[in-house]
């Protein structure tokens, strides 16, 4: 805890480490955080070096909690409280061993060369995973990215997550999964173990179809629809730019990434599977830029 401090050491030999920097206090305005089972490595910016992504935990639960990121340096000892900054929104605690944010994990979950970073929040209000995907732009900055409650738990369960880890593809289906640990079983036998979380929709293209600039940012309506199970959307760029085109349900949760980096101006169409899908009304959205739409869709087996 002791409001975000980190003490950082290297290596100067076999079984011998030696202390470069003691960062203290680095997160003094929110109060009491600390890291418990979030803090990861990994080379976001593909330089060879790798940067801290952790997800940071309250300790009385009344203050909010917030994922950090910390560059990479060529000397460690040269860090300091001004090199861990908050990259995610604030996430409330609701009371005493209500947290806001726990576990954490990082890596590529779509395959798209982007850094994504899961974090789990613990207690009996936050039984949320979050998604903090990187869009473009500098790695320290939240304009930077997105975020995403993609999963909740249902409010009259017990289930506490700690826990979070990016598997690499347990199934052999081309897909990653996200696994769950739940450490409040011994409360609800009922309740499960481990959760295993998945993407259900397939993208089976994506192409462009004419490079001719269009005279205005447009998205079709899905055709067909209704669809079962695969259908196809059109979409139109007067700019080229980092673009998306994904799926919520009826409740604002996102269920597919269809489209998620740079586009060239022109038409393109998308063609997806929801064969994973439940029957029912989703909405799609394009965002490009400061452009953005959403269209109603429905799915009907």
């Amino acid at each position: 805890w002791d409001m975000l401090s980190l003490a950082i050491y290297e290596a100067t030999g076999a079984n011998t480490y030696a202390l470069q920097t003691d960062i203290n206090e680095a997160e003094v305005e929110m109060g009491d955080i600390g890291f418990r089972h979030s803090m990861k490595f990994y080379d976001a910016n593909k330089d060879g070096k790798l940067e801290m992504f952790a997800a940071g935990i309250t300790g009385d639960g009344d203050n909010p909690g917030a994922v950090y990121y910390m560059g990479n340096v060529s000397n460690v000892a040269t860090l300091d409280t001004g090199s861990v900054q908050a990259i995610s929104p604030f996430v409330d605690g609701a009371a005493h061993d209500s947290w806001s944010l726990e576990g954490g994990d990082v890596g590529d979950i779509d395959g798209d060369g982007k850094v994504d970073y899961f974090a789990v929040g613990a207690g009996p209000m936050h039984r949320n995973l979050y998604r903090l995907e990187y869009k473009t732009g500098a790695y320290n900055d939240p304009a930077s990215y997105s975020w995403d409650s993609v999963y909740h738990a249902t409010f009259d369960s017990t289930y506490d997550f700690r826990n979070v880890v990016i598997a690499d593809d347990l199934d052999g289906d081309g897909k990653k999964e996200v696994l769950l640990a739940n450490v409040k079983t011994r409360n609800n036998s009922s309740d499960a173990a481990v959760i295993i979380l998945e993407s259900k929709v397939v993208v089976v293209s994506v192409q462009q179809i004419s490079d001719a600039v269009p005279s205005a940012f447009t998205l079709g309506q899905n055709y067909p629809n209704p669809f079962n199970p695969t259908s196809t959307i059109q979409f139109a760029l007067q700019t080229a730019g980092q673009t998306e085109l994904f799926v919520t349900n009826a409740l604002g949760q996102r269920v597919a990434s269809l489209v998620n980096g740079p586009l060239a101006a022109g038409t393109h169409q998308v063609t997806f599977d929801a064969g994973g899908l439940a029957s029912g009304t989703y909405f799609y959205t394009l965002k490009s830029g400061s452009k953005v739409e959403t269209k109603k869709m429905m799915l009907m087996k």
